[in-house]
């Protein structure tokens, strides 16, 4: 768990803070000002190479009879084409620790803008894209709808499209 603060203001993101106080980490942001952690700027890693990539996900807690939803199915095939896949139970955490480095690419549906709003704001000051999974194919084009469809990627430009061929649209 964290305590996530983001705002924005007609489809921007202005400025996002998260704060994770078991470790006692800051992760903030301010638009067309980086990102840092507790101060010192950070960056997303550069991976393009999914088998040697750490991906983090999650479940929502209402999954529904949807038939559309596939999460079983992408988790699977995440599992199967990276390195590993971690499950903190935090998306605001989870984006962070894309931003500072700590995984290479977090995906996830289902989740409110409360979970996002911060994160992806932190992630796309690192150097980073965030946007709907289901349209990763065309990153630019899909970035804000992930605040409505709550269906998020977050990674370099580069690897979310080799996510998106390998997982997505296989």
């Amino acid at each position: 768990w964290a305590v996530s603060l983001g705002v924005w203001e007609e489809g921007k993101g202005l400025v996002g803070v998260i704060y994770d106080p078991l470790r006692d980490e800051m992760f903030s942001a301010a638009f067309g000002c980086g990102a840092t952690l507790n101060g010192k700027p950070i960056q997303v890693r550069e991976k393009t190479d999914l088998s040697d990539s750490l991906l983090a996900t999650g479940f929502a807690s209402m999954r529904g009879d949807d038939p559309n939803n596939d999460c079983l199915r992408i988790f699977g095939a995440a599992a199967d084409s990276a390195r590993g896949v971690r499950r903190l139970g935090s998306a605001a955490l989870d984006l962070a620790y894309v931003a500072c480095g700590r995984f290479d690419l977090f995906f996830e549906d289902g989740l409110a803008s409360w979970d996002t709003a911060a994160g992806s704001i932190i992630v796309s000051e690192a150097n980073g894209t965030v946007c709907d999974y289901k349209e990763s194919n065309q990153p630019d084009a899909a970035t804000a709808l992930f605040l409505e469809s709550g269906n998020v990627i977050a990674a370099n430009k580069e690897l979310i499209q080799v996510f998106g061929e390998a997982v997505l649209h296989k």
